[in-house]
């Protein structure tokens, strides 16, 4: 269930439509085999074995699916982390400009400080955030603890680098 292909990016709706579609025809399939094995009153009696065969072939087959489906997701997003979601607020040099939102998953607002500090992306951020007339020093950059913690409190303006923690797992 591979949905990128060359130089795309991983479109995570497409990933769970495609995952519901394939399950939605497994169980459209299955409802369309057993229903000659059953009526008003549930399976006819007469016709248990056969019913029974096709429940057991379509459990194989969801079986199948949910394995497929689970190292699709794990593929794509990583093994989760273990904690919840938490944002941290960091401001950067920029006079006036709108604070950065960072998502990550942890247990404590230091710990994701911790693990947002090791991730390539905000690594990055935080480098272009130096002085370039003293490129040696620290970057310019401070975490807002008040307005900072548990949960995600704006998808539309954060950095969601859970993905990028979970492959780093």
């Amino acid at each position: 269930m591979d949905i990128t292909g060359p130089g795309q990016h991983l479109d995570a709706i497409s990933l769970i439509h495609a995952a519901i579609t394939s399950f939605d025809e497994i169980t459209t399939r299955h409802l369309d085999e057993v229903h000659p094995y059953v009526d008003e009153e549930g399976v006819i009696e007469s016709s248990r074995a056969r019913w029974e065969e096709v429940n057991a072939r379509h459990a194989e087959e969801g079986n199948a699916h949910l394995v497929a489906t689970m190292a699709t997701l794990r593929c794509a997003f990583g093994t989760p982390a273990p904690g919840l979601p938490h944002t941290l607020v960091y401001r950067g040099t920029a006079e006036g400009a709108a604070p950065w939102l960072w998502i990550v998953t942890a247990t404590s607002v230091d710990e994701a400080d911790e693990i947002l500090h090791s991730l390539p992306t905000f690594k990055e951020w935080a480098d272009s955030e130096r002085d370039w007339n003293n490129p040696d020093t620290e970057p310019r950059i401070t975490l807002d603890r008040d307005r900072s913690g548990l949960g995600i409190s704006d998808l539309r303006g954060s950095n969601d680098l859970r993905v990028e923690q979970a492959h780093r797992c």
